[in-house]
């Protein structure tokens, strides 16, 4: 099996835990304004913690914190991945098919403020 067939593979065994992890990212408010993310940092700090990463957080303009992450394998080789937390607002709570802040799986399809932009990309890269 050649590399790339191994990275499938890994990717369609941990797709259930990717969605998971989506669904808990979508549960964080980050709507923007006011954009705050403290308490979404707090939760991939504590993430990338617990699978043996170090991470630091460096206070951003007021309750928009950067978080840095590093797994220092070999010192020579860095990855750097940048994407955002905040999310548009919702609007029209009425149409969605379900709560913007709750998440929700329907008919195979992931649904809830963030899914698309940007807390799927976060979900991924973090797994």
């Amino acid at each position: 099996m050649t590399d790339l067939n191994n990275i499938f593979k890994l990717i369609d065994n941990s797709r259930n835990n990717i969605i998971d992890l989506l669904l808990k990212l979508i549960r964080f408010d980050t709507s923007n304004p006011p954009g705050y993310t403290t308490e979404i940092v707090e939760y991939i700090r504590e993430f990338y913690d617990g699978i043996g990463f170090r991470s630091r957080i460096i206070e951003g303009f007021r309750g928009k914190p950067n978080l840095i992450v590093d797994n220092n394998i070999d010192g020579d080789t860095l990855f750097i991945y940048n994407g955002h937390m905040d999310v548009v607002p919702a609007t029209s709570i009425d149409k969605w098919v379900c709560e913007p802040f709750k998440g929700c799986i329907s008919e195979g399809f992931v649904y809830g403020r963030g899914a698309a932009d940007m807390k799927s990309s976060l979900a991924t890269i973090m797994y």
